[in-house]
């Protein structure tokens, strides 16, 4: 029979042992490494064509860091802002989909208060924006970190919306990303057990 012409696969992939972290792009029916980028508290994240990273700029007026997070396109090394620390917010946290096309983060209210305010935004690399997805969360309450669904439409994360003087209630949130909406997902599951870095292997139809 006639031989079939192979698809033409191509993915990322993040090797990481006793040397450091090596980020490998494959396709073509080749692989090369990607050069790294160094970002600030945060591991920079790739879609195999640009990096999202942290780092820090002088204001001039006041002499002050102000963090920003940016996306680097690897061939040809253009950068662009996606947002930066502001007297109000400052941006944490990099959570790339899984079909490279989209970067949740957190916004952080008053990072000295123990109860400060978050919101949890998304950047849509084809749209260009950003737009927050989840707001009026307490800090202390998020148990985890969020975790995309395989398709790329959702996000969630274990947390608490006990008042401070009631028990400790872990749920599970579940936020959609359009339309964006913020919800409890399965009420009845003990989420408190399951309380660790990682969430337990599951996934999450488009549908919800």
């Amino acid at each position: 029979s006639a031989k079939k012409a192979l698809p033409d696969i191509r993915f990322t992939a993040v090797q990481v042992g006793d040397a450091g972290r090596q980020v490998v792009n494959c396709g073509d029916s080749k692989c090369k490494v990607l050069p790294d980028v160094d970002s600030v508290d945060t591991q920079a994240v790739t879609d195999g064509e640009s990096w999202y990273y942290y780092e820090y700029r002088q204001d001039e007026k006041t002499g002050r860091d102000v963090l920003q997070l940016k996306r680097k396109w690897i061939a040809s090394g253009e950068t662009v802002l996606v947002t930066e620390q502001t007297p109000l917010v400052t941006p944490r946290g990099l959570y790339i989909s899984p079909d490279g096309q989209r970067v949740a983060f957190w916004l952080d209210g008053d990072r000295n208060s123990k109860n400060s305010l978050t919101e949890l935004w998304v950047y849509d690399a084809a749209a260009g924006g950003t737009k927050v997805i989840a707001e009026k969360i307490v800090r202390p309450a998020v148990l985890t970190e969020p975790k995309w669904n395989k398709s790329s439409t959702y996000l969630w994360f274990i947390g608490d919306n006990a008042k401070p003087k009631e028990d400790p209630r872990p749920e599970l949130l579940l936020v959609s990303i359009q339309p964006a909406s913020f919800a409890v997902a399965f009420p009845s599951l003990p989420w408190g057990d399951y309380l660790a870095d990682q969430l337990p292997v599951f996934d999450i139809s488009p549908d919800g």
